[in-house]
Parts: C-alpha cells; structure tokens; sequence
C-alpha cells in the first residue's frame, strides 16, 4: 500500500495500492468485486428508477471431468446462445439488452466431479408487470446444449437435424438429452427489512470466485488444501480464460477497466491535509497489509526502515 505518514504528528493515511494482479489472489478478487461494485450499483440504480428490471439468470452444464470437457461445452452453448443464429440473437438482446457473466467453479456436491456454470445478471427492459421468460430461455438452452453433447448441426436458420432413433421420446418428439439446466429469479431493487436480497447482494452473488470457496476443496480451514488435484487442475484450465464479460449495456465494463481502477495515481496524492493535526506535509512510504493471528498489521519492509505496526481499527478511526 502507498500511505502517507504526517511529518508533524506521524498519522499515517491510506493513499492507494498495488496489486499482485494474480487471479486467484482472493485479495484482489475482492478489491475487483469492489471495483465492479462502484461501477455496476449507479447503473442499475438508474435502470430501475427508469421502470426496469434485473434479473440473476444462471446457466449449468453436467459436472464431468476433466473440468476442460465441461467448461468447453459451457463457454461454446453460451457463445452460441448470443452469437448464434439471426433469430435466437435477436430475441436474445431484446429480452436481455445488457448483462454481465461471471464463471464459477467448484466440485458437484453429489458427483464430485468439477462443476463450471455461469452466474449472470441480466437488464430486462420494463413494462406493466415482470416476465420472468423461463420457457424460451430454457428450451433454447437445452436444445444448443443437446445437439452439441451429440456433436449435431445447428443450421443457420435455427433448424436442427434429426437425431437418432434412440435420443426420441416415446411420443415420437426429439430428446435432446438435456444436459444442463437454467435458474432466473427477478432481484430486487432494495434489500428486505431483514437485510436480505436487493441489487448490492445479487451483484456481490454474480461475481464470485473462480473457485468457490467451500470445504469440499479446502478443507475446515484457510491454510488446508482438500483437494489439490482439482485445484491444480482449475489452475490450469482456467488459466488465460476469461474470467468475467458483459454485453450490450454494460459492455464497456471489463476487466481491463477494473485493473485500472485498482492502480491509482498514487504518487500524485502526496500533497494532502491531515485529518487528525491538518498538517499539510508528509512523507510517502510503501508499507504491507497483513495479518497476524486475531491482529491486522501495518509493516514497514526492513530493508526500507524500522518496522512500524499499528491495528487496522486505530488506522479505521484516524481515516474517520
């Protein structure tokens, strides 16, 4: 971190950060969701005020491993399901003009087997009354994912081929072995009096880690690794993917604008008023934000000076 040590009474005030830029550094996965937070909270503040409505859409595949198998049949029906043909594209962005997707990965509670699905949350545009849509949203879904488990044709005009004798229903319709499954639910604008729901937790819910945190992978505690197997394996496999992508109304939101937000023109904001002495000299120093046991330490490198520590709730209320 860049802070600023007052030369007269020696507070010290946070003035930004660097980053390890490392994806699976939860450190910065939270500094990111944060960033998409700022970004995201005002633009559908406005979009409900305007009569609108947002949605969490989820999509899933069967868990199977390698985790690459399911992941490509994930990414390749998304791909398809926006980009596909005229008419399937068209209704696509009308009914979901603007969205941001965020991948998760973790292990089938039943299977144990890696699970990859998409968390999104979706702009719908207003009306008298909310349309949920989970007929059309779920038959194209499975329909794409089917033809694809089969290695079939999707023609550009939306037909499919016929498929075979054996993946057709007794009633003689096609069964495109739906391989997967979708989940929408309208979001709130605000929280309930419980403090539940509304749009900051859906936002927070779409933007998850990568790898979901559970004890399935991890283990009872912070430093047991449960399963390195499919930690290394995720690491790999994600590895150059991308991990969020909006559309349409929120496109110009990615993550290379977040990574900006999180390196800040520190070295431009020397010039400040203490707020506890209103001392406008200081000096600015590189200092390191760890934990140590129950306590929160500021340190000074070493090899940059004496090493200097101070809780995070004396620094919290000198900031205050």
């Amino acid at each position: 971190m860049k802070v600023v040590v007052c030369n007269n009474c020696g507070t010290k005030h946070f003035k930004g950060f660097y980053s390890c830029d490392n994806r699976w550094c939860l450190n910065c996965a939270h500094k990111r969701m944060i960033c998409y937070l700022a970004r995201l909270i005002p633009i559908f503040q406005d979009w409900y005020e305007n009569g609108n409505f947002v949605s969490m859409l989820n999509f899933t595949v069967r868990d199977g491993s390698p985790l690459s198998e399911p992941l490509n049949l994930l990414e390749t029906s998304f791909r398809e399901l926006y980009h596909g043909h005229n008419e399937r594209r068209g209704y696509w962005k009308e009914r979901f003009p603007g969205g941001i997707r965020s991948a998760e990965i973790k292990l089938g509670a039943n299977s144990r087997k890696p699970h990859p699905h998409y968390h999104c949350l979706v702009m719908q545009e207003g009306g008298k009354e909310f349309v949920k849509d989970y007929y059309w949203t779920s038959e194209a879904w499975h329909s794409i994912v089917g033809l694809k488990t089969y290695d079939a044709r999707l023609f550009c005009d939306g037909s499919i081929i016929q498929l075979a004798e054996e993946t057709t229903r007794k009633d003689g319709t096609p069964d495109y072995n739906w391989n997967g499954n979708i989940f929408i639910k309208k979001v709130s604008e605000k929280s309930d009096k419980n403090g539940k729901g509304g749009i900051l937790a859906a936002v927070c819910e779409t933007l998850k880690y990568i790898i979901k945190v559970d004890k399935m992978v991890f283990g009872d505690s912070d430093d047991e690794i449960k399963d390195m197997d499919f930690f290394k394996e995720a690491y790999w496999t994600m590895k150059g993917k991308r991990q969020t992508s909006t559309w349409g109304l929120l496109f110009g939101i990615n993550e290379k604008q977040i990574a900006q937000d999180m390196k800040e023109d520190v070295e431009k904001k020397v010039d400040f008023i203490c707020q506890r002495c209103g001392c406008t000299e200081g000096t600015l120093i590189d200092m390191l934000y760890r934990s140590v046991g129950d306590s929160l330490l500021l340190d000074i490198p070493k090899e940059k000076g004496k090493k200097i520590t101070s809780s995070a709730k004396e620094v919290i209320q000198q900031q205050a």
